[in-house]
């Protein structure tokens, strides 16, 4: 899971879970058997520990590595500044905002078409019109850079992508989002007449 993509972290920081975390530890720790024990090895405590190879000093295991960019320590600050309840009312206003935005469009037939199901913060959704219009549209919402939605081709089909996880988003801005959005398919249906 990319954290950098919704969940308030900067850029770049990933987590991963894992069923059972001794598999993973295992998979890349640099401990020499010597220094096992069997506390470590049962998976029941966590064992934050350096070791020593070849005059070399290296973190092994949990630790922050010496010349990364410090992900893990980045994620820790945003859980400990936001907590739980703090990413859980992100994350429910984030897709709140998306369901609006996919709601609007809803609102307008004779425009849209959603691709898909909205799902997370992410609603996809295509321009109703002759092949091409979607993308046309697309590129006059660039152009203007009044938003940023991004786009794709899933299938052979050119899609519009619009997320709603930045955390100052506002309804009103999601709102302000689909008049944009309107107004260039609009045009370009205009233009086709």
């Amino acid at each position: 899971m990319n954290m950098h993509k919704w969940l308030l972290t900067n850029f770049d920081a990933s987590c991963l879970f894992v069923q059972e975390r001794k598999h993973l530890v295992n998979a890349f720790s640099l401990t020499a058997s010597y220094v096992r024990n069997a506390a470590s090895d049962s998976g029941l405590v966590f064992d934050y520990r350096y070791t020593l190879h070849c005059q070399a000093s290296h973190i092994s295991d949990w630790q922050i590595p010496f010349g990364r960019r410090f992900r893990s320590l980045k994620i820790w600050f945003v859980m400990r500044s936001y907590g739980l309840s703090g990413m859980q009312n992100h994350i429910r206003s984030t897709v709140a905002l998306g369901k609006l935005f996919a709601d609007l469009l809803m609102t307008r037939p004779d425009l849209f078409e959603l691709f898909v199901e909205p799902a997370f913060a992410l609603t996809v959704f295509t321009i109703k019109g002759v092949e091409g219009t979607t993308k046309r549209v697309y590129e006059k919402i660039e152009a203007e850079k009044k938003m940023f939605p991004s786009s794709a081709v899933v299938g052979g089909t050119f899609v519009i992508r619009v997320v709603s996880g930045l955390p100052t988003l506002k309804e009103q801005d999601m709102r302000e989002a689909f008049e944009i959005v309107v107004e260039a398919a609009e045009h370009v249906r205009s233009q086709q007449n």
